[in-house]
């Protein structure tokens, strides 16, 4: 049999089953609660039209079980609905401020099938007597269940962007209350508001949460998680906006990690040096890419790039010495200063007719390039844009060296070659698409 966990906020045990009866004093007041005396495996909680609505003109209310044990709901933007539990507007939440141990699962039944819901789920913080939220996800007519899997929290969150109207909503739980699995990671980190600050850099596997106090958190401050040489794990929730320079500088063994479709900006060098970095997508949210984010990322070989960008940053890629290919958005029309420099083993890269001008040094050292296409969109290239690519031959659509091209804008003088339509000695055309001479 499962020992209930009782605190100062009156860690509730709702069960069904056969009971012996005991009297406990909570917050000043006395409630009865009733032991199990045989284990189930699961016990639930409905609300619906008829069950456990909200009064509208209130912030806070209490559900006396049948046992006689009280929960206690914080809520907003609850409205009464026809035929259903309630509405909740944008920005609306509902919560439970008297903890359930061992909850299981959430689902919720939508009105008219339409709506969707933000899920966040935690414990309470002893040391700060706050209760942290991490991420559950979100909740849909096609996906209307979030499961807690084996964490066992004890607190719930859900949360509408637009309005959502609910026609029953369940709470699963299994009295089995469990400590914060994540509270060495969060101990880990320094906290203030809506920002995280700084982690502790013996750190190895850190969950970020999505509320601390009563508050999102949406930034990772500059140099939040720099010099965590041995962190290899990292999660973030879907309430973070913001990465700031140097996030993640130096963090050596992170190998990959999953940007949340939250984020609309990522600041300068902010993965500078992680040379165990390999793989990353970067969401199309993002319209703020800052200068050098993978500076030295030596081990980069794959990276998706939003469709969002309208340019490749100073930098961007400078070192990154085992990207081999990249596709370059079909809205980016400009290629900026060292973009791609130094990057030794980029053998393919496709410069879209988007694209109008290439900056100085733009793919400088590019040892491993053998052919490229310069679109005839491209008006301007600057000096030593391919100064150092000892490998390369250069198809140009334009029939002719443009005037806004620096003289120097080839300095090797690698091959290159024109575009004509008909044949022509020493010009090109595309056969099947392929840069073809005549």
């Amino acid at each position: 049999m499962n020992t209930l966990k009782r605190t100062e906020s009156c860690l509730f045990a709702c069960v069904f089953g056969v009971f012996s009866l005991l009297t406990i004093t909570c917050l000043g007041w006395s409630q009865t609660l009733y032991e199990p005396k045989a284990e189930q495996a699961s016990y639930s909680l409905g609300f619906s039209s008829s069950v456990n609505a909200f009064p509208t003109n209130e912030t806070i209310n209490t559900i006396q079980t049948r046992l006689g044990n009280a929960i206690t709901f914080s809520y907003s933007g609850y409205s009464e609905i026809a035929d259903g539990w309630g509405g909740i507007s944008s920005g609306g939440h509902v919560s439970n401020k008297t903890a359930i141990s061992g909850l299981l699962s959430l689902s919720v039944t939508f009105k008219n099938d339409s709506g969707q819901l933000s899920v966040s789920y935690g414990w309470l913080d002893s040391s700060s007597n706050a209760v942290v939220y991490y991420d559950g996800g979100t909740i849909n007519s096609s996906s209307p269940s979030c499961d807690f899997g084996s964490n066992s929290p004890s607190y719930f969150k859900i949360s509408a962007s637009s309005q959502t109207d609910i026609e029953t909503m369940t709470i699963n739980y299994s009295c089995s209350a469990s400590s914060n699995p994540w509270q060495t990671s969060l101990n880990a980190l320094t906290i203030s508001g809506i920002f995280v600050n700084d982690c502790e850099t013996s750190a190895v596997s850190v969950v970020v949460p999505c509320e601390y106090k009563d508050t999102s958190i949406t930034i990772l401050s500059a140099s939040a998680f720099k010099d965590c040489g041995l962190l290899t794990s990292i999660s973030l929730p879907s309430t973070i906006t913001d990465i700031r320079n140097l996030a993640f500088s130096g963090c050596t063994q992170l190998a990959s990690m999953e940007i949340p479709s939250s984020v609309t900006s990522i600041g300068e060098c902010a993965f500078v040096n992680c040379s165990s970095l390999n793989t990353i997508v970067i969401p199309s949210s993002v319209t703020q890419l800052g200068e050098e984010v993978f500076w030295n990322c030596t081990s980069l070989v794959s990276v998706v790039l939003p469709d969002s960008m309208t340019a490749i940053p100073y930098g961007l890629f400078i070192g990154c010495s085992s990207l081999a290919s990249i596709s370059i958005p079909s809205s980016v029309t400009s290629i900026d200063d060292w973009a791609f420099g130094d990057c030794s083993s980029l053998a393919s890269v496709i410069i879209p007719s988007s694209v109008t001008s290439i900056d100085e040094s733009a793919f400088r050292r590019c040892t491993s390039l053998k052919t490229i296409v310069i679109p005839s969109s491209v008006t301007q290239v600057k000096f030593y844009s391919f100064g150092g690519c000892s490998s390369l031959s250069i198809y140009c659509e334009a029939v002719s060296t443009p005037s806004g091209w620096d003289s120097s804008w080839n300095p090797d003088s690698r091959p290159t070659y024109y575009y004509s339509s008909t044949e022509s000695a020493g010009y090109w055309r595309y056969v099947a698409g392929v840069p073809t001479l005549w």
